[in-house]
């Protein structure tokens, strides 16, 4: 019975917290939302309060047209910035962009 309570609210996740893979699957129908997931731990990264060493400039990762205008998901993180720039580009070839 006492391993009953000591367990009681630790299972149920709260609004805004974060849920494990398998219980997230088993809530969403086998669905799991990975760009929560990769959230979540970047998130955890941010507020660890320790920061990796980042180089001042760093150097936008090569997007494609077809990359930003696709379906696939990116193979890695892309800073918003860069994905930004992309369109932006796109835009201005189209002549969209007043």
């Amino acid at each position: 019975m006492a391993s009953a309570s000591q367990g009681k609210g630790q299972d149920t996740p709260r609004e805004g917290a974060g849920t494990s893979e398998g219980s997230q699957e088993a809530m969403n129908g086998g669905w799991v939302n990975e760009g929560y997931q990769r959230w979540v731990e970047q998130r955890k990264e941010w507020t660890s309060g320790t920061r990796p060493a980042q180089p001042r400039h760093r150097q936008l990762p090569i997007l494609t047209h077809e990359m930003v205008l696709g379906e696939k998901p990116f193979p890695k993180a892309v800073p918003l910035e860069a994905v930004v720039e992309c369109l932006v580009e796109i835009w201005e070839e189209e002549d969209a962009w007043d």
